[in-house]
């Protein structure tokens, strides 16, 4: 009914109207890439967006549902309502600039999260292809060649296997109709 009080799932369905043009899966891939990269840039947690999505769509957002829209775990329509809805988000966090955030609470001490790109993660992709397990030596190895500590480096070839596993089921998966949480459909003709 109407005068339901606001909830996460009937404030996002309004996030999006039918007028926008919904965008095709590697576009969904790209916003969501972007939107991680930016938000570690800028400092911002998953939890921290949840919470200031709040006071905008009338509910606090879990952590885990921001980290689902990251990892492209949600159908491919809440991944369209979620993208207007951070694209908001994202574009008023950057007027603010980066070190807003921080400014607000100092007290809290916590390893600054690592980005890989240019060099490192190529290094990282190209040891991939040839092994997607390597052993604790050869993760030594590849630590060393990137700059990396040798924990970031096992992380990383554990959530690329992952990643390479969810991939395999969006493309084992049906239409881009499809309701399941698996995420939307991944056609590699698009790439």
């Amino acid at each position: 009914s109407s005068s339901m009080s606001p909830t996460k799932s009937n404030v996002s369905e309004g996030a999006l109207s039918s007028d926008v043009p919904k965008p095709s899966a590697s576009e969904l891939q790209d916003f969501v890439a972007h939107f991680k990269e930016r938000r570690n840039k800028l400092g911002y947690t998953q939890t921290d967006i949840g919470h200031e999505l709040g006071p905008i769509y009338g509910s606090e957002f879990s952590q885990a549902t921001i980290c689902r829209f990251e990892s492209l775990q949600l159908s491919y329509d809440n991944l369209c309502r979620w993208k207007v809805m951070l694209e908001k988000w994202l574009a008023a966090a950057e007027s603010k600039g980066p070190g807003w955030r921080h400014s607000q609470d100092s007290s809290r001490k916590k390893r600054r999260r690592t980005t890989l790109g240019g060099p490192e993660k190529a290094i990282l992709e190209r040891n991939f292809k040839l092994d997607s397990s390597p052993k604790p030596k050869k993760l030594q190895s590849i630590a060393q060649e990137t700059g990396q500590d040798t924990r970031v480096v096992r992380n990383w070839f554990c959530n690329q296997r992952q990643k390479v596993k969810r991939l395999q089921v969006f493309q084992g998966c049906g239409d881009k109709s499809s309701e399941s949480s698996l995420g939307p459909v991944i056609d590699s003709s698009e790439e």
